[in-house]
């Protein structure tokens, strides 16, 4: 099979391009710049493996895996679009994100939010990371992602390796790769690019990018480099994951909700100590309206906001059905003027060390770390998760603190107030 497709490389990507055709390689880590064509790159490749020439006793099995189901399936959706009409496809699922040629090839996409589905494969033509910075270091079940899950996939057939993202801190499996590249390790290549080697972008756009975004921001996903610390609202958040359980208590409770798709809903608990437990309420609506007013009926915390916005009223009334404190749940609406107060209260305990994750709490240390602040052209913070990633957990906590400030003020005014009316009948 032959497909010649009408794209003029860059010369970073084609130095990519070159790299992974190279024999002698088995592992091309490139560092790139935000805009600057990875997306495009990364589906050549994926393409060229799916027309390598294959036989009755050879077929290759390619592999795509990203941090989240969604960059997955954009990637899913282009390749597909560009392939379909030349009659090559076989079979294109769109459901399971699979895509098998005539020739008996395929191509899997995988996300590391289900990394379990990972196992079991064997890869024999390309396995391509994606925003590979952005994978979780430790899985749910406590195990290494590249030693227990991405390198034994890899072991049988010894494809290539592409490494593709940017920077997020000098820590996690990209960075590690990095490290064992530039260092000039065998089999090893490094490949290099800012948004100064972007030959499609004029040096205004660049100076707008620099006005749209924070300097640590541009350094970091623009220029490159690799910080100290994750470029994340929660300055040295790693340091607040230092308990073992949750002792429970008096609490009080916050919860991010979710109808259905691939956002969660999160019901974070936080109590006199400032020690979070978060669940994660996963099913149908009528499941989530069980579970949610279960666990509140089982921990009776002191307050509880629940978000209100969108879909969240008739979810609101349909769960205040259910619960037997019905004073103490309320609907909360999250403005963006709430929101920024709220994430800035949280980023203000996180950096005094105020307040305690449970070690096992592996999401929201991945969420935590992806919590960026950008500046607008106006001037305003903008608190948004990063591109391509999730900010359930961090909402549902920071809702959580909002309640046990209120229901805390709440408390101490009824309570002068009670003061108050004795004296006054005595």
């Amino acid at each position: 099979m032959e497909l010649a497709l009408d794209i003029t490389l860059t010369k970073k990507q084609k130095e990519i391009f070159d790299a992974v055709s190279n024999p002698t390689l088995k592992y091309v880590v490139a560092n790139m710049s935000r805009q600057i064509g990875k997306s495009v790159i990364a589906e050549i490749l994926l393409i060229q493996a799916l027309f390598l020439n294959s036989s009755h006793y050879q077929k290759y099995f390619s592999a795509y895996i990203s941090p989240t189901f969604s960059q997955g399936r954009k990637v899913y959706s282009e390749i597909v679009a560009l392939l379909e009409p030349t009659g090559y496809i076989k079979k294109a699922n769109a459901a399971t994100l699979s895509i098998e040629m005539k020739s008996g090839n395929k191509l899997q996409f995988f996300s590391m939010e289900s990394p379990t589905a990972i196992r079991g494969y064997t890869v024999s033509g390309l396995l391509v990371l994606d925003e590979a910075a952005f994978f979780p270091d430790v899985l749910p079940d406590g195990t290494d992602a590249w030693g227990n899950v991405i390198l034994p996939i890899t072991k049988a057939k010894k494809p290539k390796i592409l490494i593709i993202s940017t920077p997020n801190g000098k820590r996690g499996l990209f960075y590690d790769l990095y490290l064992r590249a530039k260092s000039g390790e065998k089999g090893f290549k490094l490949v290099e690019a800012s948004i100064y080697d972007d030959e499609l972008v004029t040096k205004e756009q660049i100076e707008d990018i620099k006005k749209s975004v924070s300097p640590l921001a541009f350094r970091q996903e623009f220029l490159i480099e690799f910080l100290d610390n994750a470029l994340t609202v929660f300055e040295g958040f790693p340091e607040c994951f230092d308990i073992d359980e949750w002792t429970g208590g008096r609490c009080w409770c916050g919860i991010d909700l979710s109808a259905n798709g691939e956002d969660a809903t999160v019901m974070t608990f936080v109590n006199d100590r400032n020690e979070v437990k978060q669940f994660v309420i996963t099913g149908s609506l009528d499941d989530k309206y069980s579970k949610i007013s279960g666990k509140l009926n089982e921990v009776r915390p002191i307050g509880t906001y629940i978000e209100s916005n969108s879909i969240g009223t008739p979810i609101y009334n349909e769960i205040r059905k259910l619960v037997d404190n019905k004073a103490s749940f309320v609907d909360y609406l999250t403005t963006n003027q709430n929101k920024k107060d709220n994430i800035s209260r949280l980023a203000v305990m996180v950096a005094n060390r105020e307040i305690h994750f449970e070690k096992a709490n592996t999401l929201l240390y991945a969420e935590m770390g992806t919590y960026a602040v950008r500046i607008s052209k106006s001037g305003n913070a903008i608190y948004n998760a990063t591109s391509g990633h999730h900010d359930d957990t961090v909402m549902s906590l920071a809702i959580a603190l909002k309640a046990k400030e209120d229901f805390m003020s709440f408390t101490m005014n009824r309570t002068n107030f009670i003061i108050s009316n004795n004296r006054s009948i005595y």
